[in-house]
This record gives structure tokens, sequence and C-alpha cells, in this order.
């Protein structure tokens, strides 16, 4: 496969996945403002104090495309082998977290 190749579908990937998890981050932000403010009133009118929230965080897994584009672009051949696995991966963005990472994230992006 062109190593070119590989290197544009990737990019496209992580820019998908960072708009993606940066909507998801300011949607769980706005979840837990909204559920600290209900805690402080439920503590004003004498209810127990939580003190804990079960919001799960949204997951950043950039690191992920930018090692994969930095191996690609300092790879000196301009054909490189891929397995199918590389293929789910690179091209068809089907990461082993990508099914949890997409649950997580529907919760705060509407």
């Amino acid at each position: 496969m062109h190593k070119q190749d590989l290197i544009t579908c990737l990019k496209q990937n992580y820019v998908n996945h960072r708009e993606t998890y940066l909507k998801a981050r300011e949607g769980y932000r706005n979840r837990v403002v909204k559920e600290l403010e209900s805690m402080v009133v439920e503590v004003r009118h004498g209810a127990d104090i939580r003190n804990s929230m079960s919001l799960p965080e949204p997951e950043d897994h950039s690191e992920d495309y930018t090692r994969s584009i930095q191996l690609l672009e300092m790879c000196l051949d301009e054909e490189v082998l891929v397995t199918d696995e590389d293929i789910k991966r690179l091209v068809m963005d089907e990461w082993d977290w990508k099914d949890h990472w997409s649950a997580i994230n529907s919760n705060y992006i509407s």
C-alpha cells in the first residue's frame, strides 16, 4: 500500500477523533457542572452529602494516531506492507478501544 495514502487516511481519522473527543469533553464538563450544582442544592436542603459522581470521563486516544503517523513518516519505503488488522485500525478506524470510546462519548454529544 502507498505509505502516503495511509498517512492521509490516518490524519483524517485523527482529526475526526479529536473533534469528537473535544465535543465529548465539553459535554462532560457541562454535565459535571450541572451535577455539582444539583449536589449543592441537595445539601442546602438537608440531604445527605454525596461525595462522588458516576460520570465516565471521555478518553483521548490521539496518541494512537500520532504514533502511527510518525512511524509511517519515518519509514523510508514508499510502499508498506499492511495486514488486515492494520487496515482495520489505520484505514477503517476500528481500534480495539473504539466501541467503548464511542459509548462513553455518546453520553455527552447530542
